[in-house]
This record gives C-alpha cells, structure tokens and sequence, in this order.
C-alpha cells in the first residue's frame, strides 16, 4: 500500500460517478463496480493495518502548504461502514423506480464522502463538506414532493450557518498559525479556543446533535427511505468524523467539557423526543439524535467503533421502516398488530437488539465501554437515554408480527438480510472475548426495565411533535444564543 494506491482509488472513484450518465443502460451496475473497487481496496489495507496511516501529498508541495491525504484506522472504519450501507442501499433500489440521475447523485455522494474521510486539512474538510451538503439537499427532495422540499431547504439554510462558522474558524486558525493541516497544527498548543468552538459548533451542526442539528428529524422522516438510511447512517458521520480526528489533534480541555456535554445533551433529549412519536420514521430520526450522543462521549476511545455499528443497524431500521411504508401506504405506528414478511419482522428485531446494547449484536461491546469510561453524570444520562430507545424501539416491534411469508421483495429483502447478517457478524467477533457477567447482565437488566415502562406508561405519554422548538426561526435564534453564548465563554471564562 502506497500513495498511488491511494491515489488511483480516488481517481477512479471521481471517474465512475460521471460514467453514468453516458452509459445510462447500465446506471444500476456501475454503481456496483465501484463498490467492489472500495471493497477490494479496504480488505487490502485490513490486511496490512502495519502500514497504516498512508499518508501522501499532492502536486509536490510539502504537508504545510500541499493537500494532503491521511488515511487511518478510523478512515477505514467509516468508509467502511459508507461502503456497506451504499451497498445495501443500491439493492434496496433494485426494487425501485429510479432513473440515472439518482444514481449518479448516490454514487457522486459515495464519492464525495471518500475524500471527505481522507482530507486532512481545513480547507479541504470545508469543501467536501459543503459537496457532501449540495448533494444530501437534492436527494432528499429527489421525488419534488412539498414537504422534501421543504426539508431540504430547511436543512440548506442551517447548514448555512454552521458553513459560516466554519469558514470563520479556518480564517482565524489560518491567521494564527499560517497552516490548516492537521498534522501541522498537531504541533501547535497555543491555538485559541474562539476558532475551535467555531469549527466545532460547525462541525455539531452537521453531525445530527440536540439543538444544533435541529435540520435532521425533517429531512431524516421526509427523505425516501434509502436517502433516509445514507443520512442517518453515514451523512451524519461526516462532521463526526473531523470531531474525532481534529478533537485528538488540537487536545483542548475546553472542546473535551464541551463535546462531553453536548453529547449528553443529544443522548437524553433524543431519546425523550423519540418515546413521544408515532411515526416510525421520526422515532428513528429522534434515535439517530441520541446515538450520535454516545459517540461524543466516547469521542476519545470508543466513539468510532460505536460510529461504525450505528452506521449498520440504523441503515437496518431506516431501510426496515421503508418497507413497512411501502406496505401498509403510512409511516405510523397504529397500536393494533401490523402483519408482516418474516425478513422485515427479523431486520427490525435485529436492529432493536443492536440499539439497545444486547450482547454479541452490533456496538454492545463498544456502547457498554463508552457508559463504563464516563464520569457518573455521564453513566446515568446513558442509561437514561439506553432506556428512552427501548422504549420507543418497542413501540414499532411489540406492535407487529411475523406472517409466515417469508420473503416478499427479493432485492429489499437481500438488502435486509445483508445488513443483518454484518450487524450479528461484526457484533459477536468483537464482544464474545470480552463477555462477563457484568456486560451480560447490564444491557440485559436496562432492556428489561424499558419493556415494563414501555408497558406500564405506554398509555399516559403523549404523543406529539416538538413544532415549535425545530421551528426555524427558533432554530436561528438558538444558533445565535449558543455561539454567542461561547464566544462570551472563550473570552471571559477560559
């Protein structure tokens, strides 16, 4: 593994999206070979982890100057889990109506989110960010229906802002250290706290938190299911991602207590949002808000693992909630048993068991180490949270079963199985060699207590959508609020 290695897979993968559209015969296919390309690639590099992180420069410059590519263990893990829920994604769509268009847009996307996962400086972050934005704004309003549109313009206008922060933050780092590489700016300690919390707050917003990604229960619930997966699963990812990579580099104090604290934020009160739906596709937005809680608390150690098994069980859900829409012509949960194929009857169970932490399922291992590592605010707020999903992930399975048709829609159905089998696959090669007592007993005893809330309060909460607070105008007027809030922090407090 080498720099041209890297090299030519993003070459290629620049290549493929724009082949579409003069071969759109085949527009179905091509997306596959790419994949296989990503694939072939990724499980070259597992096998020689020793090499890692590959790191090149292009035209020539040095590192301080030059766009630099920095692929690492974490790069691996999230485009990975971008290349597993694409994969999916495009089976699902087999079974669809779609035209070359959409997917040239998804394969762009997938594209986009590669060099997004390899950027390793500011510059570069921002412009695969503000790509990766235009393109998540016409694929949630891809069918021109009112309320996508609507969603995406919403999601535009916020995302808006936190780009303006960004491109505030990189001015001001840029003018006190005259480098954006993250490599570079690993050596400087003296860096300010106000350009850091400019591009961390950008960098919130764009990664599905409580009350700074107050864009993502309309444009998660309102996309097509398959965009809804991408979003939830991997789009969110993108700002994480640079939380992670940046947050270990500028090793602030500060930004450590505030993505602590947001995290815990985002884990309570999405969890609270999502008991009170009853549109499926709105409880599994409200749960993306809470999960992205858990990977801010376990930034440091854990976050990516647990970020890599979110990807694969909310595609699982999202994608399993798009069926049960396409079967029943609604997205709300009725409270009488809803019939359904086996396949879709099982995802869900799957997905539940991975959300709620169950041994051997997809992030148990890394979802218990992130609540045992945090402090014990932190602890009772992720049980708490841990309590909120099971809740409101009950209100979909304990209202449905099984028919004893097994399979109805061959390509959703392979699409499911296969999230399946790598969500089970992946959760019990990391979590049986690290089973004991305590981390069987723990997620088995909160699964168990959010069943009898789930049963006993089921018919006392009510049910509604938080309107005024995702407001927009409201929203604006809590990003001015927070970032004025800190700005004042920054200089009087710290």
């Amino acid at each position: 593994m080498n720099f041209f290695s890297i090299q030519s897979l993003i070459i290629i993968c620049l290549f493929i999206p724009f082949s579409i559209p003069l071969f759109r015969k085949y527009c179905k296919i091509i997306p596959f070979f790419q994949i296989m390309i990503i694939f072939i690639f990724l499980f070259l590099v597992f096998k020689n982890q020793h090499l890692l992180p590959l790191k090149a420069t292009f035209g020539g410059w040095d590192n301080f100057r030059g766009v630099e590519i920095f692929f690492d263990f974490n790069s691996l893990l999230f485009i990975a889990s971008a290349n597993i829920v694409f994969f999916s994604v495009l089976l699902y769509s087999l079974s669809l109506k779609r035209d070359w268009k959409y997917y040239f847009l998804i394969n762009l996307l997938l594209t986009n989110l590669i060099c997004l996962f390899v950027a390793n400086d500011l510059f570069n972050v921002y412009v695969t960010l503000e790509l990766l934005s235009l393109l998540s704004y016409l694929l949630i309003s891809f069918q021109m229906k009112t309320r996508q549109i609507w969603a995406s313009l919403k999601y535009m206008l916020l995302g808006a802002i936190g780009f303006s922060f960004l491109l505030l933050g990189i001015a001001l780092i840029y003018n006190q250290t005259g480098t954006l590489n993250y490599s570079v700016l690993k050596t400087y300690d003296n860096i300010s706290n106000l350009p850091l919390i400019l591009i961390f707050t950008a960098l919130l917003i764009k990664s599905g938190v409580f009350l700074f990604s107050m864009w993502l229960p309309s444009a998660h619930s309102e996309a097509e299911a398959t965009i809804s997966a991408i979003l939830s699963a991997i789009i969110v990812k993108a700002g994480l991602f640079h939380i992670l990579r940046l947050g270990n580099i500028v090793n602030s104090e500060f930004i450590n207590n505030y993505l602590l604290t947001v995290g815990i934020i985002s884990a309570v009160a999405g969890a609270y949002f999502a008991i009170k739906q009853k549109d499926l596709k709105l409880i599994l937005a409200f749960s993306t808000m809470s999960q992205t809680g858990f990977v801010l608390e376990g930034w440091k150690d854990f976050g990516a693992y647990y970020a890599f098994s979110h990807s694969l069980f909310k595609s699982l859900l999202f994608l399993s909630a798009g069926y049960y829409a396409s079967l029943f012509k609604s997205r709300n949960i009725t409270g009488k048993k809803e019939t359904v194929p086996l396949i879709l009857y099982l995802s869900l169970w799957v997905g539940f068991l991975s959300i709620s932490g169950i041994p051997l399922f997809a992030g148990s291992f890394y979802k218990h180490e992130i609540m045992v590592h945090c402090n014990v605010t932190g602890h009772i707020a992720l049980v708490a949270a841990t309590l909120g999903s099971v809740f409101s992930i009950s209100r979909i399975i304990f209202n449905l079963k099984p028919s004893k048709k097994i399979f109805m829609h061959i390509s959703k159905d392979l699409s499911l199985i296969f999230l399946c089998c790598v969500s089970v696959i992946f959760g019990f090669s990391t979590g049986i060699d690290h089973l004991n007592i305590k981390e069987i007993a723990e997620p088995l005893i909160i699964t168990l207590f959010g069943f009898l809330l789930y049963t006993f309060l089921k018919p006392v909460v009510k049910l509604q959508y938080p309107y005024k607070i995702f407001k927009l105008t409201n929203v604006m007027t809590i990003y001015i609020f927070i970032i004025g809030l800190l700005a004042t922090m920054t200089y009087f407090v710290f």
